[in-house]
């Protein structure tokens, strides 16, 4: 019937326990046959096979022990994305990793209308974006080291776009389709990381060396997460003494550059921005050691709440509007 209708191109999703069972383990034949038989039967029809690898349904087995909370996902799922490859060899050059992954997080693991129906924090739920961010990273390199082919790969995600009616709207429609907007739902947080590999424009000041300096936290909030996510440490003491270090040799170097440069412009919002530099610094110096090692994985999750809203509330808001020069006369 495709062939018929003259359709040149085909995408389908295959279905992870189809191929694994449990997720991982033994390799179901059945599957892969079905699978290659339904390619074998596109190409002789010459319709161009589009496989994606990932459309929500994660075996049950790997939701039993954490699904996308548990940091080993991105290793499973990388080793599934790679068999997909090998199974289809030369025949797929064309894939999507995940389908949607703003339905996964928000609708699958915030609001829980969708499979597998959960309510999480909002904490947990960036988990699950970080770690299905890694499930894409892995797998694409996974991907391109098994193939002996070149591959088109990328994501599927599902954002709405906003057209101007009228010419005077053409900003205010620019600003909703790429700023970040909090939430998983404006497609920055995936589309970003995957196309440019570095945090979203929205927060860069035009300044070069603040831009420069911003960029040290943007890595120690990733450090963060890897600690967070990191299950095979029984004791993250160190690590949490690590990160407080880093965010003390950063807050030196950086709030001491940006104010010197507040005063060489005379700049107007300098004293504002020397109170929020102390109101960090006091957050930092107040910490009780003893309480953090008693409740590490509980502090670690404050302190990424604490980075973030300081992302949102201080860089968006306050550094945004230092000029990157010296405002003429």
């Amino acid at each position: 019937l495709r062939k018929e209708l003259g359709i040149k191109n085909y995408r389908f999703s295959i279905s992870w326990k189809r191929i694994f069972r449990d997720g991982i383990g033994e390799v179901n034949l059945k599957g892969v046959e079905f699978y290659k038989d339904l390619v074998n039967r596109l190409i002789a029809a010459d319709i161009t096979p589009w496989v994606t690898l990932f459309h929500w349904d994660l075996p049950y087995k790997l939701y039993e022990k954490g699904g996308y909370l548990n940091p080993e996902i991105s290793d499973w799922f990388a080793i599934y994305a790679k068999s997909i490859v090998d199974i289809f060899g030369e025949k797929v050059n064309n894939y999507i990793i995940m389908n949607e992954p703003q339905c996964i997080v928000e609708e699958g693991h915030f609001m829980g209308t969708q499979a597998p129906f959960l309510q999480l924090s909002r904490k947990e739920t960036f988990t699950v974006a970080h770690n299905l961010l890694l499930c894409m990273g892995k797998a694409e390199k996974a991907m391109r080291k098994t193939a002996k082919h070149k591959l088109n790969i990328g994501i599927a995600p599902c954002i709405t776009p906003m057209m101007p009616m009228r010419e005077e709207d053409a900003e205010l429609a620019l600003k909703y389709n790429f700023s970040p907007s909090g939430d998983f739902w404006d497609g920055c947080y995936f589309t970003d990381a995957v196309i440019k590999g570095e945090f979203t424009d929205e927060y860069k000041t035009n300044i070069d060396f603040v831009d420069e300096e911003h960029r040290k936290l943007f890595e120690i909030i990733e450090h963060t997460y890897d600690v967070i996510n990191a299950q095979f440490l029984a004791d993250k003491y160190d690590q949490i003494v690590s990160i407080i270090e880093q965010l003390k040799e950063y807050t030196k170097l950086h709030f001491s550059d940006e104010e010197r440069y507040m005063e060489e412009i005379g700049y107007e919002g300098l004293e504002a921005q020397k109170l929020a530099h102390e109101a960090f610094v006091d957050r930092l110096a107040g910490i009780d050691m003893d309480a953090v090692d008693d409740s590490q994985q509980e502090y670690l999750f404050e302190l990424i709440d604490f980075l973030l809203e300081w992302l949102k509330n201080h860089i968006l808001k306050m550094d945004k509007k230092i000029p990157a020069k010296k405002p003429e006369k």
